[in-house]
């Protein structure tokens, strides 16, 4: 009877030893709990209504391991910043397999989740408007594009401390934004590209036409004599001004909603020709005007000009 009991290991030696040297080129998939699972990319910043490719990875010290699991998408349903609650986030084109196709259709952060042999990992996509890209200026952006010759600080007026970079839910350009507190009457924050008064500047006629866009998030709603005004300036010392209050100056702003992004479009013929267009050192700026009534704060992001 001992030796009965013994012959069932040796067959599973032998039967291994096959399939070594019969050319099984990766490991059990079947055993849990002993590699890492990963998906490829971990985090990534898609267009709302572009395509991105997610592929699963399981590797061990053996190599790697042949997985195939089964994906899922994280919320199931979404509130958009107009309010709107869409069923249906984004679109995978298989619910199995190594690598799948994400195609989002809202804006928002998805969680993505694949889940093999008793084990789940999972990838993040940030869903945008808007990513930088070379044919504009972008002024303020997580990442300015390679080459753009950008040399920007931010610079608060001296003596305030209003402005904190912030990082948390769903912005419309990825990660980080500007947050921003009304300060005292003449307070101003931008983006200068004169670092250290240096003297450096930038052409920008060749957006001349165009528009400059941000998005913007207000913590309450402007109340009449309140007033948010867009700077431009050169480096003579001349600026152009488009102030909240004008109507038409700012397409696509409501001074009413708040807590919700709004992608506000200026017309550039509104700063230019009043100022230099070749010798541009403060593309944005900001500043509060007339009488704040009370605490104001607001949120501003992915800044450009667009031609």
């Amino acid at each position: 009877m001992g030796a009965m009991v013994r012959t069932a290991p040796m067959v599973g030696v032998v039967l291994l030893g096959a399939c070594v040297f019969g050319g099984c080129h990766k490991k059990n998939r079947f055993e849990a709990n002993t590699y890492n699972f990963t998906i490829d990319p971990p985090a990534v910043t898609v267009v709302k209504g572009a395509t991105q490719v997610f592929t699963a990875h399981a590797t061990s010290k053996a190599g790697e391991i042949d997985v195939s699991p089964t994906w899922t998408v994280s919320p199931s349903n979404m509130t958009l910043p107009t309010g709107e609650v869409v069923n249906t986030v984004s679109f995978l084109t298989s619910s199995i397999g190594t690598s799948v196709r994400l195609t989002p259709l809202a804006l928002g952060d998805i969680v993505l989740t694949a889940s093999a042999n008793g084990m789940q990992t999972t990838a993040s996509a940030a869903v945008v408007t808007y990513q930088p890209i070379a044919t504009n200026f972008d002024v303020y952006m997580d990442a300015l594009p390679t080459g753009s010759g950008i040399l920007a600080d931010i610079y608060v007026t001296p003596g305030t401390s209003y402005l904190s970079q912030m990082a948390s839910g769903y912005t419309p350009q990825g990660v980080n934004y500007q947050h921003v507190e009304a300060g005292p009457i003449g307070y101003f924050w931008g983006v200068t590209l004169d670092k250290n008064n240096a003297g450096f500047k930038v052409d920008l006629s060749s957006m001349t036409g165009g528009s400059l866009k941000f998005s913007i998030r207000l913590g309450r709603a402007i109340n009449p004599g309140e007033f948010i005004r867009v700077t431009v300036e050169d480096t003579l010392g001349a600026k152009g001004l488009a102030t909240s209050s004008v109507v038409g100056k700012w397409a696509g702003f409501d001074p009413t909603l708040t807590n919700v992004w709004q992608e506000v479009t200026i017309q550039l013929s509104g700063f230019i020709p009043g100022i230099n267009k070749t010798r541009v050192k403060v593309p944005f700026g900001m500043s509060f005007d007339g009488n704040i009534s009370g605490p104001l704060t607001l949120d501003v992001d992915a800044v450009r000009w667009q031609k």
